[in-house]
């Protein structure tokens, strides 16, 4: 055997349990939203509460039942609000991809998700995301070539990194409090952002659970864990949601659903 084939095997057996990469995934999304100067973002980063319970990971609502209706009072408002911000969000977006080459550009995002070195890579806690390349391929190939073909500065670079994760975080939120307008009023919200409500936002819910009238609240346990886990890559299988005290519908699966 290869020295590099026994260090793989010995990084392999070294590998935290699915769990783990489960709850940092949720971790990680509820920093992101901690960040954020809105009241609709700060009540969602404490909607995920993780317990581990052997080898179950047990995730329940940190939000009480006055913030769980605070939250569903805001969301109205929070969907334009994101709305606008993803617009002006994509526009930056599309200005900085014209800073320099864009086949360098797209290897750079393709190099920071999608490749580790040999024998490192492992689903649940690989932190790259196909999503990302293909937000930046998505609008390279809907623009106009840059006329530059010099590579962009280190901090230029940089930039286009932030405002990917930007723009996708947002996107994320805009479907979200979309979903939850839909299910509180039994119809679509109009929007001119139809063409932004896309799946390939790591998390955004998918459009039938968008669209059963009758049901006024929503789980923020199962769709904000759910789109941590997803934002992961990971499988959900191995996570138990718990449903919160003052939910009207209960929920035991993690998956994305207005209750």
């Amino acid at each position: 055997m290869r020295g590099s084939e026994r260090k793989a095997r010995g990084r392999k057996q070294e590998r935290p349990a699915p769990i783990v990469g489960i709850e940092a995934a949720h971790d990680r999304m509820s920093e992101a939203l901690a960040r954020r100067g809105d009241r609709f973002s700060q009540l969602l980063s404490r909607a995920v509460r993780d317990e581990r319970q052997g080898s179950v990971l047990m995730t329940t609502s940190g939000l009480t039942c006055d913030e769980h209706e605070e939250l569903a009072q805001l969301t109205p408002g929070a969907h334009e609000n994101f709305g606008v911000e993803l617009t002006a969000a994509i526009a930056r977006l599309r200005d900085l991809l014209t800073a320099g080459d864009p086949f360098y550009i797209l290897a750079v995002v393709q190099d920071l998700n999608l490749f580790v070195p040999w024998g490192e890579y492992y689903e649940p806690t690989h932190e790259g995301l196909e999503t990302r390349l293909e937000l930046v391929a998505g609008l390279l190939v809907t623009q106009r070539v840059a006329v530059t073909r010099d590579r962009p500065k280190a901090e230029t670079v940089q930039a286009i990194l932030d405002e990917i994760d930007h723009a996708l975080l947002v996107n994320t939120l805009f479907n979200l409090a979309d979903c939850a307008t839909t299910s509180r009023t039994g119809s679509a919200s109009p929007t001119a952002l139809d063409e932004r409500r896309t799946s390939v936002l790591p998390g955004a819910p998918d459009a039938p659970d968008c669209e059963r009238p009758n049901q006024a609240r929503l789980d923020v346990v199962s769709v904000v864990g759910t789109a941590s886990v997803r934002a992961s890559s990971m499988a959900s299988s191995s996570v138990s949601v718990a449903p919160a005290a003052c939910s009207r519908a209960q929920s035991s699966s993690p998956s994305a659903s207005i209750a």
